[in-house]
C-alpha cells in the first residue's frame, strides 16, 4: 500500500534536522472542486489543516522548539489551503497554493511531478522553500546561541491522491 508523505527538513549550524508529519491522511483529509476554463482550475474547497504536535523531528529538544517557534499553544495547526491550479495536457502542473503559520498567510506556486498510479490515484511529489521569517518568525537558538537554526525551511511532499465522483473532485489518502 501507498502511504502519503510530508517533511519539514531544516539546517542548523551544527546539524540538519528532518521532521516527518505523523498525522493521518483520512481518505476525506482534503476534498475540493476545480472548475476548469482554459487549462486552469479555480478551486474551491477544504484547508487542509496539518497538526503540528504530529511532526516528529526525532528528539524531543527539537520538537520541542518547533512548537514553540511555530507558536503552537496559539496556532496548533499550519493550513494549507488551494487556490488554483493550471494543466498541462490532463496532468497537473502548477498549483496555487496560501499557507498560513502562525495567523500569518503567504502564496506559494508549487511545482511539482505527477504520476498516474492507475485510473483512480495520482501520486504527486515536490517541495517548497518557505523562510521562517515570511512568517515572522525567529529561527531557534540553543545553548546561549551557540546552535542556530537557519531561516529557510524545506518542506518536502510525497502525496497519494484518490479522484473520486468526477475527475474535478480529489482526496488525499493515507493507508
Amino acid at each position: 500500500k501507498n502511504n502519503s508523505e510530508l517533511k519539514i527538513l531544516g539546517a542548523a549550524n551544527v546539524a540538519n534536522f528532518n521532521c516527518d508529519y505523523e498525522g493521518e491522511f483520512e481518505s476525506d483529509t482534503l476534498s475540493f472542486v476545480a472548475k476548469l476554463e482554459n487549462n486552469i482550475g479555480h478551486i474551491r474547497g477544504d484547508t487542509l489543516k496539518l497538526d503540528i504536535d504530529a511532526f516528529d523531528c526525532g528528539r524531543k529538544g527539537i520538537n520541542r522548539d518547533l512548537r514553540k517557534t511555530l507558536k503552537y499553544n496559539e496556532f496548533p495547526t499550519i493550513d494549507v489551503s488551494l487556490s488554483k491550479v493550471t494543466l498541462k495536457g490532463s496532468i497537473f502542473d502548477v498549483l496555487k497554493t496560501t499557507i498560513s503559520i502562525a495567523g500569518i498567510q503567504n502564496d506559494y506556486l508549487l511545482k511539482f511531478d505527477v504520476n498516474k498510479i492507475n485510473d483512480d490515484y495520482f501520486q504527486v511529489i515536490g517541495e517548497q522553500k518557505i523562510n521562517m521569517s515570511d512568517f515572522e518568525l525567529e529561527a531557534p537558538r540553543a545553548f546561549m546561541g551557540l546552535v542556530r537554526v537557519k531561516d529557510e525551511l524545506t518542506i518536502t511532499y510525497n502525496l497519494f491522491i484518490k479522484k473520486r465522483r468526477a475527475l474535478s473532485v480529489l482526496a488525499l489518502y493515507r493507508d
